[in-house]
């Protein structure tokens, strides 16, 4: 019984990861047609909080590594779905549902991502959602990169709970 709950958080990881892929290429796609008129606008959702913008990011996770060479850019995603993959399917792996999830937002929002660098790599990963409170913007993001934040929280959940039940 165990290793039927085991082969379903397996499916749901990689069911999560499969969605938000799919999810992160369809609101780029559906955004990106959205502001093909113009570009250079900013359309706001949330009136002085949150904006769409049309924003390319050639760095890497908030534009950080922008003028490193691409490697340093490939690496640390070719590293997100390695250790995924060992987490997913090692026999001491977290085989709690949260950090399954996690790992599969983590996936997905990394494959996202690297499918508009591999897609694109000239102009990198679209970005479009601007967050700002007064003059204080927060760099442009999508939904991988929400995705990967949201799967970190999961995860770290996940670990302290294991950790706490074994009375660590």
């Amino acid at each position: 019984m165990k290793q039927l709950a085991n082969f379903k958080y397996r499916i749901s990881g990689i069911l999560v990861a499969f969605f938000v892929c799919v999810a992160d290429q369809w609101t780029k796609s559906a955004v990106k047609a959205f502001m093909n008129k113009d570009p250079d606008g900013v359309y706001a959702i949330v009136k002085n909080h949150v904006n769409l913008v049309f924003r390319h990011n050639t760095g890497g996770a908030f534009s950080m590594l922008d003028q490193h060479p691409r490697i340093f850019l490939y690496l640390p995603s070719g590293l997100i779905v390695l250790v995924f993959v060992l987490l997913l399917f090692s026999k001491d792996r977290r085989s709690e549902l949260p950090g399954i999830l996690g790992l599969g937002c983590i996936l997905g929002g990394a494959l996202g991502n690297m499918a508009d660098r591999i897609r694109e790599p000239a102009i990198g990963v679209f970005d479009f959602i601007d967050v700002y409170a007064g003059a204080y913007h927060w760099p442009a993001f999508n939904l991988a990169d929400s995705c990967i934040v949201l799967g970190v929280f999961l995860f770290g959940y996940a670990l302290m709970r294991s950790e706490l039940a074994r009375g660590r």
